[in-house]
């Protein structure tokens, strides 16, 4: 049931992932000619995985992440981590270039704009479906990328509210993207 519930928020968040990607061709700002950020440069030569550290899985009690096997969107990459005890898990994708915070803004039904670890960010939901109790958050990181963070509660949080759904996503968040 949990696997299945699983396969359907993803496959939920890709299609609107899909959406704003075919409708989203705009590059964001990029920084001046020459000027290559360390943030940067991790971002290009790791995998999702590999962003988050030995502290970051400590603080959230998760174990080592997975890459994805499907796509949220063509050109992404993907990794999941679940908690030591199997019940909750945390995603990270980076997003393709061509994906901006302005199209995301443009292209899901009640964004919000805030910032993680200072970089503009919005949290918003890929459905109707799941408005209540799912939460994806979007960073704007180095070179104008893009990086998504996902939520999925636990068996035992089935009833967690958005806001707390978005508060343990962003807290995820600005554990990962302060540690660029």
């Amino acid at each position: 049931m949990k696997a299945a519930l699983r396969s359907l928020a993803t496959a939920a968040a890709s299609v609107v992932l899909l959406f704003i990607a075919a409708c989203s061709m705009e590059v964001g700002p990029s920084p001046a000619p020459g000027v290559v950020t360390p943030a940067a440069d991790r971002i290009r030569a790791v995998g999702p995985c590999e962003m988050v550290d030995d502290a970051t899985r400590a603080q959230f009690s998760i174990d080592v992440g997975r890459e994805t096997e499907q796509e949220v969107v063509e050109g992404a990459r993907g990794c999941t981590w679940e908690s030591s005890d199997g019940d909750r898990t945390y995603f990270l994708a980076i997003l393709p270039e061509r994906m901006s915070i302005d199209s995301v803004m443009r292209g899901y039904d009640e964004p919000v704009a805030s910032t993680v670890a200072g970089k503009r960010a919005v949290e918003t939901y890929s459905s109707r479906t799941f408005k209540d109790r799912e939460c994806l958050v979007f960073v704007e990181v180095a070179d104008a990328r893009l990086l998504n963070f996902q939520y999925e509660p636990g068996v035992g949080e089935k009833l967690s509210t958005r806001a707390q759904v978005c508060a343990k996503a962003t807290a995820f968040a600005e554990w990962v993207v302060a540690s660029l």
